[in-house]
């Protein structure tokens, strides 16, 4: 006759609400921070465009992108450093991080072909292409 043994494991959640910054210390803090650094650089740059008023579009699509992106990772890098993605672990942050990432990978991408075309018309177009462009290398 066979015999079968059953294991049952337990998982704690800490409740508590705690700062802890090792968080920023390490990689994927380091990473999020520098993403939501160069988001706001990027969007510093394309506010410098000398005619708002003519940029229109453009620069309201690169504002909207770099913006959102900014607020984002700025309220995931919060939640993580003071372990509130602790108490609400019913939530899967990993795939809502990896559907954001993605969909902002090719926002980022269309908002990069926007200023790169518009970078002959003022250099900030062109600063906000570089900045642009080492977000997506984050």
């Amino acid at each position: 006759m066979a015999t079968v043994q059953i294991t049952a494991t337990t998982t704690k959640v800490s409740p508590s609400v705690r700062f802890d910054p090792t968080y920023a210390k390490s990689i994927p803090g380091i990473l999020k921070i520098a993403q939501a650094v160069v988001s706001l650089i990027g969007f510093i740059c394309v506010q410098m465009v000398n005619n708002q008023w003519m940029a229109g579009s453009a620069s309201g699509w690169y504002i909207f992108v770099a913006m959102t992106a900014f607020w984002v990772t700025l309220v995931v890098v919060i939640l993580y450093l003071f372990h509130i993605i602790e108490k609400l672990h019913w939530i899967p942050w990993l795939l809502g991080e990896l559907g954001f990432a993605a969909l902002w990978t090719v926002f980022f991408f269309i908002a990069a072909c926007v200023v790169v075309a518009r970078s002959g018309e003022d250099s900030a177009w062109g600063a906000a292409a570089v900045s642009n462009e080492a977000i997506r290398k984050v």
